[in-house]
């Protein structure tokens, strides 16, 4: 933006952003659409969900398993029909090799460097990180 004039407008209008408004403003957000899921709750879904506390420490959630794996390369492996509260870890189950590797497949290639900051996640992970070496 080149100067605060630039955003002047005279014209009436209300501040709410739709979905196609932030498309189009970003150039598109990414991700994938959640209208067949609303549509049909039952509907195939492929995707997963992918969180990270940290560098390298990772989980991926797809439809029924929970994989976890930490910076100093531990994993936890959760069947969620079975044990919704991830009280067993499954990883060391030869049966389930193939199904945790397809999991591991979805984690990222690169880590990227933690943000600065100094909030209490920041806090737990500095003092976890020193148990580990990279």
């Amino acid at each position: 933006m080149a100067n605060a004039h630039a955003l002047e407008n005279t014209k009436p209008n209300i501040i709410l952003f739709s979905i196609d408004d932030l498309n189009d403003w970003t150039g598109g957000l990414g991700g994938h659409s959640l209208v067949p899921l609303m549509q049909n709750p039952q509907a195939d879904w492929p995707h997963v969900a992918l969180s990270s506390f940290g560098k390298g420490n990772y989980a991926v959630r797809s439809e029924h398993f929970r994989y976890i794996r930490y910076l100093d390369g531990s994993e936890e492996f959760y069947d969620h029909r079975e044990d919704p509260h991830e009280w067993h870890n499954l990883a060391g189950r030869e049966d389930l090799t193939k199904l945790i590797e397809t999991h591991r497949q979805r984690l990222p290639t690169q880590d990227a460097d933690v943000l600065p900051g100094n909030s209490t996640g920041h806090q737990a992970y500095k003092a976890a990180s020193r148990f580990v070496s990279e």
